[in-house]
């Protein structure tokens, strides 16, 4: 056993030019010396095994300690009382009652609204050949989404989304420090207005997210008010950023590789597997953070306690120990677990809708755009972050006809 402190590890810094450029070549050149690196005050897990081994090790937590008090104390407060830092029988007691408001026979009355949309956004987008498919597609449509998710006016969704949009900067460890005022505010106004729509929502039980976590928590064991306006909270962000920045990713990759666009358009049923490929190949989950909550071990090193880990699925969703041509975008691969939503007792808690609401997007894209080519360059946050894309200019080709064979909104 060695101390990871005295060991010779590579060194990632997601700060550089380098990482910026090419975090998975970055993430590759590290994994071939160590299945562990060095990462800002921390340290990356980079395999898939090991990536896997520290999400259900006993003695490793998913853990926000990263925020500091002084640059913020409401942020502090709000990280050590959120779902991701809680652990134990709480944690499972909460983690149940979102998945009775999140249980399949619900989401699936969201597909057709969902389509509704997407179609609505496409109407406008196929008028130009050449746009953007973020600001004409990718941004609106998450955000369009929200409103019936939550059962709130359309006139709602850009306060919400902006909040949600700011208050996900806390995920970006190398400049939180700068950004805390603005993430403050925003998480502020994000968890104001949900108390506010929990206390309508009671008074009127209606057919949205927020209803079900009531009824969710009306029928389990007793659940606090804030609790369940963190819960509440904790789905805005997934449904809106991640979405948005997952699928930003995807249809770049798409775009980039316009032979498994066609795989798509003939088969349109493909939607599932081109998520979960989207999710694997091009992550809008930078690091996932954990910490040693004792001192412990894992594959012949020692970690003291409260020795930071982060777990990168821009590293294990391309390990070439699992993943054949892992550098490869492949709608049509035989899916091995990826780790961007997380993985086991603290996955993703929004994940089921984010998935949704991507397959519906694809679905219905598949069976009105023929083709996709990129023809400008690609702007985005930085990869420190999440590196959500702010433009993604193409060039599209109409389908003179809806085609494929699947069960999408246009054929249903």
């Amino acid at each position: 056993m060695a101390l990871v402190t005295e060991l010779d590890l590579p060194v990632i810094d997601l700060a550089s030019a380098e990482y910026e450029a090419d975090p998975y070549g970055t993430f590759a050149a590290a994994r071939d010396r160590s299945w562990i690196a060095r990462v800002g005050n921390g340290y990356g897990v980079l395999t898939h095994a090991d990536a896997k081994a520290i999400f259900r090790h006993p003695d490793f937590r998913v853990s926000f300690n990263y925020v500091d008090r002084r640059y913020s104390e409401y942020l502090y407060q709000r990280s050590q009382s959120g779902l991701m830092n809680m652990a134990g029988e709480d944690h499972a007691r909460l983690r149940s009652i979102a998945s009775r408001a999140l249980r399949s026979r619900f989401l699936d009355t969201l597909r057709a609204p969902m389509g509704e949309i997407i179609d609505g956004l496409l109407d406008q987008a196929l008028e130009h050949e050449v746009l953007d498919l973020v600001a004409e597609v990718i941004n609106p449509y998450p955000a369009l989404v929200m409103a019936p998710i939550l059962g709130v006016p359309f006139s709602d969704i850009p306060e919400i989304d902006r909040w949600a949009s700011d208050s996900v900067a806390i995920f970006d460890i190398t400049r939180i420090a700068k950004q805390a005022p603005r993430i403050e505010a925003a998480a502020r106004g994000l968890d104001e207005f949900v108390r506010e729509l929990v206390d309508d929502r009671r008074r009127n039980l209606g057919a949205d997210v927020v209803s079900e976590l009531i009824r969710a928590q009306e029928d389990a064991e007793k659940m606090s008010e804030g609790q369940l306006v963190m819960l509440a909270a904790s789905l805005i962000p997934a449904a809106l950023d991640t979405t948005r920045g997952q699928l930003g990713f995807t249809l770049e990759s798409f775009a980039r590789s316009p032979e498994q666009w066609a795989k798509l358009v003939a088969n349109p049923d493909l939607a599932e597997k081109a998520v979960e490929e989207g999710l694997r190949y091009a992550p809008t989950v930078s690091g996932i953070p954990h910490a040693a909550v004792r001192y412990t071990s894992h594959n012949g090193v020692e970690f003291p306690a409260g020795t930071a880990v982060a777990i990168y699925p821009r590293s294990a969703n391309r390990d070439p120990a699992v993943f054949a041509d892992p550098d490869l975008f492949d709608i049509e691969r035989d899916q091995s677990t990826q780790y961007t939503f997380g993985f086991g007792a603290h996955a993703c808690l929004g994940a089921p809708v984010a998935r949704i609401e991507m397959v519906e997007a694809l679905r219905a894209m598949a069976r009105r755009v023929a083709s996709i080519e990129l023809v400008g360059e690609v702007a985005h946050q930085p990869m420190s972050s999440n590196g959500n894309r702010l433009s993604l200019p193409v060039r599209i080709t109409k389908a003179q006809a809806p085609v494929g064979g699947g069960n999408g909104p246009c054929t249903r």
